[in-house]
């Protein structure tokens, strides 16, 4: 799986393994005035997973062609993610509902608190097994998780192996990001990557969302949270080079 997914499904198309929420049809966003003004999830909120195929419109927007199903979502809250995951095959968490008002009533909203791609196209020629198995195999590299403090990244330094996930949780009361790119970084110091990495970032994470990536390029990663990293909310990940197995003489 491409290492840069940082983490990305209308139907009731039943999956083996797949938790999927019943009913969609009935479920429509809230009225604007009643959402939370800062995007986190609404009481009582059932979260579920889809799985689909991820394209934007013309206009910027993301839509989750739920697979082998017609029905779409637009997706909210990860605008960062969905633009790099575009027409992936990807597998989604969150909850219906929207953070955002409601521009086309016919279109329901889908708020994701996780993206994971699965398959690096939206080729119409994988099965449901294979999607299945994509999705364990995701679930299987996650490794790591650093819970998001209202000022720290708990813990503050991970170690892991190369080819392993990390899962930046936001469990505080206020909105934060992950920054591993130094021209985004309130002070490009603060921020470091290995050599021949890529930089990566979350967008904001609101209240109970969450952020993922695999590290597959070994050496250490400074990364923060801008908008508390003057603050000091900085973080370390420690990725180590697979070991070679060599038989003995």
């Amino acid at each position: 799986m491409p290492g840069g997914n940082n983490t990305v499904q209308a139907g009731n198309m039943e999956m083996p393994g797949m938790m999927h929420m019943q009913g969609h049809d009935s479920a429509m966003p809230a009225p604007a005035n009643k959402r939370s003004a800062e995007g986190s999830k609404a009481p009582g909120a059932a979260e579920v997973s889809f799985n689909g195929c991820l394209t934007l419109t013309a206009e910027g927007r993301a839509m989750l062609n739920v697979f082998q199903s017609r029905k779409v979502y637009r997706l909210e809250a990860q605008p960062l993610l969905f633009s790099q995951n575009a027409n992936r095959m990807v597998h989604v968490t969150g909850y219906l509902g929207s953070v955002l008002a409601v521009e086309d009533p016919r279109v329901p909203s889908f708020v994701v608190s996780r993206l994971d791609p699965i398959v690096p196209n939206c080729s119409g020629k994988i099965t449901s097994a294979q999607i299945q198995q994509a999705v364990m195999k995701q679930t299987a590299v996650t490794q790591g998780v650093v819970n998001m403090g209202d000022l720290s990244f708990t813990p503050q330094t991970i170690i892991l192996n190369a080819g392993q996930r990390v899962v930046w949780r936001n469990t505080s009361s206020v909105t934060h990001n992950v920054i591993g790119d130094p021209s985004q970084a309130v002070n490009r110091v603060d921020v470091k990557l290995p050599s021949g990495s890529r930089p990566f970032g979350s967008g904001y994470l609101q209240p109970g969302q969450s952020f993922s990536r695999v590290f597959d390029v070994p050496g250490t990663y400074q990364y923060v949270c801008t908008l508390h990293e003057n603050l000091g909310m900085k973080g370390v990940i420690i990725v180590k080079a697979p070991q070679i197995l060599r038989a003995e003489k």
